[in-house]
């Protein structure tokens, strides 16, 4: 039975640092496995921070059923082009709803020096479209 995962994105802890300053400019991409490049939405970017805490553009609602997982990509935002910071993922079924906090982790082993966390919300909430 599918239901619709809703996922709050709430702040992210430690990120590397991708700018010049020491700092990043970070956003969080929310999507279902299989559906990357279509993805379900950008949070918007914090400025100057490894430690973003995220107020607006940050819930996402995705169709989903137990077994289906769910990736949280954080990128640094800058004027030309985006530097990776992180990935996680957890497993619909697999976990309790609630908050998680997710480590970051390489995408598929490309990066390095990756660190950090990203909190986020978990609630499985009604399918009015089946």
């Amino acid at each position: 039975m599918s239901y619709v995962a809703q996922i709050t994105v709430k702040e992210c802890h430690d990120l590397k640092s991708a700018d010049r300053d020491g700092t990043s400019d970070p956003f969080v991409k929310v999507y279902t496995e299989g559906n990357r490049k279509k993805g379900k939405g950008n949070t918007r970017h914090i400025s100057n921070t490894l430690d973003p805490v995220f107020t607006k553009h940050n819930k996402f609602n995705l169709q989903a059923d137990d077994g289906v997982a769910i990736y949280v990509e954080v990128w640094d935002h800058d004027r030309i082009g985006k530097d990776f910071l992180g990935i996680a993922h957890f497993v619909c079924g697999d976990v309790e709803e609630g908050d998680l906090v997710l480590p970051l982790g390489e995408l598929d082993g490309q990066e390095d020096g990756i660190t950090g966390t990203v909190l986020i919300n978990y609630t499985k909430g009604v399918n009015f479209f089946e």
